[in-house]
């Protein structure tokens, strides 16, 4: 299994390395562009082409890795719907701003309905609709394992307002969830799952070729790339937590998602020193 996991990785670090360059100059030459929070105008939703390299990856893993077909067209699903929802976002000119409550506001007293409220529902209905049709088995923990889900795709979008952010957010997020998957081994689980090696693997491949993009503020993941993020991260504590560390992961997600409604991350970074730390570092703008 070593030899074809790393037979894998190479392969998947090779068409990260040309999608991710490819991306850039497709997207600047197309006009796809946004302006950063230094008042420039670079590319963005480079995050598509997470769904493109899924894509290729699912059609290839599908062949010659058995044990995981049960687990393609759920990460199917979920990456290239939340990765179209996010498009869908990143096609409008501005950010919109203001959290869940100025959406439902506007909507109340505008009867404005912005692209994050559709975001939102739909992105909701995918994570339920991949919950009734592949762990209805698992009863009302299919519900929270779609709650999950859709969590973890807006907590990775709300990060990416910075350079890195959404990088380091996702990447500590991972290695969390697999230091309790883990220690959960030791309780009777037979330890990280090959679907984890297979599937969430080649993202942290791919994330890893995009890092120096964003550092270097060459280009945005956009909300076609946070999203999928999001969303996988929360495939992989669906696919690698025990039912009651879910729960705990639910209940930490619901947390912070009411704690950004009431303070502005961005803020509370810049007053809190090692976090303004963490938050700059690696991050070169060219």
């Amino acid at each position: 299994m070593i030899v074809r996991l790393i037979f894998w990785y190479v392969l998947c670090l090779a068409a990260g390395a040309v999608v991710f360059p490819v991306m850039v100059k497709t997207m600047t030459k197309g006009g796809h562009v946004r302006i950063n929070f230094r008042g420039r105008y670079i590319p963005t939703s480079l995050g598509i082409a997470y769904a493109l390299l899924t894509i290729v990856m699912l059609l290839g893993v599908s062949f010659w890795k058995a044990g995981i077909a049960d687990r393609v067209a759920p990460m199917a699903i979920i990456v290239i719907g939340f990765a179209l929802l996010g498009l869908l976002d990143d096609t409008m000119q501005t950010r919109e701003k203001g959290g869940f409550r100025g959406h439902l506001s506007r909507m109340g007293s505008e009867g404005e309905i912005s692209t994050a409220l559709l975001k939102m529902f739909f992105g909701g209905a995918l994570s339920l609709l991949v919950a009734l049709l592949y762990w209805r088995d698992q009863g009302i923990m299919a519900i929270a394992d779609a709650i999950i889900v859709a969590l973890s795709a807006n907590m990775i979008n709300l990060l990416d307002v910075r350079p890195g952010r959404a990088v380091k957010g996702f990447s500590t997020a991972v290695l969390f969830i697999l230091i309790g998957s883990v220690i959960g081994s030791f309780f009777g689980k037979s330890g990280i799952l090959p679907v984890t090696w297979f599937l969430i693997g080649p993202f942290a491949v791919w994330t890893l070729i995009y890092a120096p993009i964003d550092f270097r503020c060459r280009g945005m993941l956009g909300d076609s790339g946070s999203n999928v993020l999001g969303a996988v991260m929360g495939l992989l504590i669906v696919w690698e937590l025990n039912a009651t560390n879910r729960w705990v992961a639910l209940g930490l997600l619901f947390g912070f998602h009411l704690f950004s409604e009431a303070v502005s991350l961005t803020a509370l970074i810049e007053k809190i020193s090692p976090l303004r730390w963490l938050d700059k570092l690696g991050v070169k703008p060219d």
